[in-house]
């Protein structure tokens, strides 16, 4: 008899699948002062010491006392001192967490003294909008600091030890405080960050993940 034929079989080559790497999250913008054009989607804040922010604006989180309108703006970061000769070489970083621009326009930066003290920092001129993942710096204008470091606001006031900062908007509502040291009936949420920064060091909001930690409590959601 002839013998069988025979039957040759090919193994089936596995599927293979693409992977998309995540994508890294876009550097921090500048303010711009053309009128916020609103967007979709919520923006993840940078990737770096906390969500990246970008010169002039900031990241997203719920509104303590922000209307739904205006969205929630953060401080990002502080600096009281700059260290031996240079204490007056102060600023304020806030940064928008949004997924779309929030006009400024006409908000307040105020500041309290440590007996509690309150007194204004900046008026914030009209035509500013924060783009999402954008921040907004003030400086102090001693010796030409906040030229050197690109602020886009200054004056010649100082924040020092024991003070607390906020921001209003233009109706008077408190968008977001914070607080260091012992100072007296100072702006506050929660607890006030327990110790007061050195010369040269930053007071930063802490990152969750991939955007700034805001429990509405200063003692946890900053360090230096």
């Amino acid at each position: 008899l002839p013998p069988p034929p025979v039957v040759s079989q090919t193994t089936p080559s596995p599927a293979t699948s693409s992977v998309q790497a995540n994508p890294e999250p876009a550097p921090p913008k500048e303010a711009t002062s053309t009128p916020p054009e609103p967007t979709p989607a919520p923006v993840a804040p940078p990737s770096q010491v906390a969500p990246a922010p970008q010169e002039n604006t900031a990241p997203p989180a719920e509104p303590a006392v922000a209307t739904p309108s205006t969205g929630k703006i953060l401080f990002y970061e502080i600096q009281i001192s700059g260290g031996t000769g240079a204490t007056k070489h102060d600023f304020i970083r806030i940064y928008n967490p949004n997924g779309f621009n929030v006009d400024i326009s006409g908000w307040k930066l105020k500041k309290k003294s440590n007996s509690g003290t309150e007194s204004s920092v900046k008026v914030i001129p009209g035509g500013t909008a924060l783009v999402p993942g954008g921040t907004l710096m003030w400086a102090n204008s001693e010796d030409g600091f906040a030229t050197t470091i690109g602020a886009q606001l200054s004056t010649t006031v100082t924040i020092s030890a024991d003070n607390s900062i906020a921001l209003f908007d233009s109706s008077g509502n408190i968008i977001d405080s914070v607080a260091w040291g012992d100072g007296a009936n100072q702006y506050i949420e929660g607890a006030p960050y327990p110790t007061n920064p050195e010369g040269g060091q930053i007071l930063r909001r802490k990152t969750d993940g991939q955007v700034l930690k805001d429990t509405d409590n200063n003692a946890t959601d900053f360090s230096v």
